[in-house]
């Protein structure tokens, strides 16, 4: 994946999307965002771009096909924007939060 700026994880219902998600997240130092998360949820569906512009570091957005705006926000993101994208999720590098810490980005 590090040469890879988006990938997107795919796959049928409880088959361990989220888990191998947080997994990474864990692993990579990135922070995790849920969008079955109401609050998370309505900042994204709201602003997409302003929600992937005030990401900073890495990052985990899972169920990320609720807001489906977010993909052209991320295509559009600066190039050292790199998520992970399951059908539940998207990270980035170079992370700053702890691991496995869940967070909303700052508003």
């Amino acid at each position: 994946m590090s040469d890879t700026p988006v990938v997107r994880l795919n796959g049928a219902r409880q088959t361990g999307k989220t888990t191998l998600a947080q997994t990474l997240a864990n692993q990579r130092g990135s922070r995790y965002f849920t969008l079955d998360d109401a609050a998370t949820f309505a900042l994204a569906a709201s602003d997409p771009s302003g929600f992937i512009r005030h990401l900073t570091g890495s990052g985990v957005i899972d169920e990320i096909q609720q807001a489906p705006a977010l993909f052209p926000a991320i295509k559009l993101s600066p190039p050292n924007f790199s998520p992970l994208c399951p059908a539940s999720a998207g990270a980035r590098r170079n992370n700053t939060a702890r691991p496995g810490r869940r967070g909303r980005p700052p508003g």
